[in-house]
């Protein structure tokens, strides 16, 4: 889902929206401290708020943080910043309300709430360590399973996509594509000021969803949790946040014309294999390589693998070819050693010792910078996904 941004080249346009937003808060009696701020920041990440103001105070103000009791850490890749227990019930009863069936995307909280009380309900997740109904992973041109979506009566959808139109164009594409008719969406909104190009990005998807219909847009309607993967970048920048800060819009749309799937967005997509080992979750880039397995940070100083952004544009992210969900960012040389280990060691149950040299090596090196510990594991799964 959320997503804010990283960049060394400050947008000034977008730093005087963030000062007129905040002078307007301070200016209505509100206290110049981070925790107060952020969440009526309307998406303004906390470094970009601290660039505007430094002398605010910051504070590591914790109170109920996400609706989760997960037995694996989010990971990055999965854009899965979890929704509050607030948000969780007042969503959740909304969706019982309806009479229509109805079909959960992306939010397996929900679909956690909406299963304790007995709803019925389909739900779609590209990650099948949540075990939805169906695995999907809608930026894919097929759907294999599609065909179990088609209804004669009309539905109602929850969408908790990545906040960036592209994955928003793929998703409102598969619905509208397979899943119709169509009756009512509800779907989660980026605030203006996530980052510099959120304000036309809204209005885009604005435009696509008013052409079907009647649109309400409820405002900060939506908290999320901060996972793991976050609170560690901040911490790797020595920044105390405040859990949770992070507030999105929720857009209902009542469909009175025929959901039409919005324009396409051309993108290159990127393949990414997947574990999770106990906790932890691993990705891997996918590309042909064989060479000796060797690993080397990213953009960091020698030693240091510790992202410092959750940003899908940050360039370290984009040269990284192993992300993990304790956000650690590297490059991996001999990818197909490090791969066939993990499937050896954790997926089959073979020994250290039963492993060749390269093999030994490439978990001996995940584990010296902090990626996995060489032991018995209570979990393991793999699948693939683009990105």
């Amino acid at each position: 889902m959320a997503e804010d941004r990283r960049s060394s080249e400050p947008d000034q346009g977008y730093l005087r929206a963030i000062r007129a937003r905040l002078e307007f808060l301070l200016s209505s009696g509100l206290r110049p401290e981070t925790g107060t701020l952020l969440r009526r920041m309307r998406g303004a990440p906390l470094e970009e708020l601290l660039a505007v103001r430094p002398d605010l105070t910051t504070s590591s103000e914790s109170i109920a943080n996400a609706a989760t009791s997960e037995a694996f850490e989010p990971h990055p890749l999965d854009y899965h910043w979890t929704f509050c227990p607030e948000t969780v019930d007042r969503v959740s009863a909304t969706l019982m309300a309806r009479a229509e069936p109805v079909v959960v995307v992306g939010a397996p909280t929900i679909a956690d709430r909406l299963k304790e009380r007995g709803k019925q309900f389909t739900f779609i997740d590209r990650n099948p360590l949540f075990r939805p109904d169906l695995t999907l992973d809608l930026v894919a041109e097929e759907a294999p399973q599609q065909r179990r979506l088609e209804s004669s009566i009309p539905r109602t959808f929850f969408l908790d996509p990545p906040w960036y139109p592209d994955y928003v164009a793929a998703w409102l594409n598969f619905v509208a594509l397979h899943c119709k008719p169509v009756q009512t969406i509800f779907m989660s909104l980026w605030p203006e000021l996530t980052r510099p190009s959120a304000e036309a990005e809204r209005k885009t998807v604005i435009d696509w969803l008013s052409s079907c219909g009647d649109i309400v847009i409820h405002p900060d309607a939506l908290t999320y949790g901060v996972p793991t993967f976050e609170r560690l970048t901040y911490e790797a920048r020595q920044l105390a946040v405040p859990t949770p800060w992070r507030t999105g819009d929720l857009i209902e749309l009542r469909c009175s014309e025929e959901f039409l799937p919005p324009r396409k967005m051309e993108r290159s997509w990127t393949t990414w294999q997947r574990y999770v080992i106990g906790r932890r979750q691993l990705a891997f880039k996918l590309a042909v390589d064989r060479r000796p397995p060797e690993v080397e940070a990213v953009g960091f100083p020698s030693g240091h693998f510790h992202l410092q952004s959750v940003s899908r544009r940050d360039p370290i992210r984009r040269e990284a070819n192993l992300l993990t969900s304790n956000n650690i960012a590297a490059r991996v040389a001999g990818l197909s050693y490090f791969l066939s280990a993990i499937e050896l060691f954790y997926g089959q149950g073979l020994s250290m010792a039963s492993l060749s040299h390269d093999q030994q090596n490439a978990l001996v090196l995940m584990r010296d910078i902090g990626c996995i510990e060489t032991a018995e594991h209570t979990e393991f799964m793999s699948w693939q996904h683009r990105d």
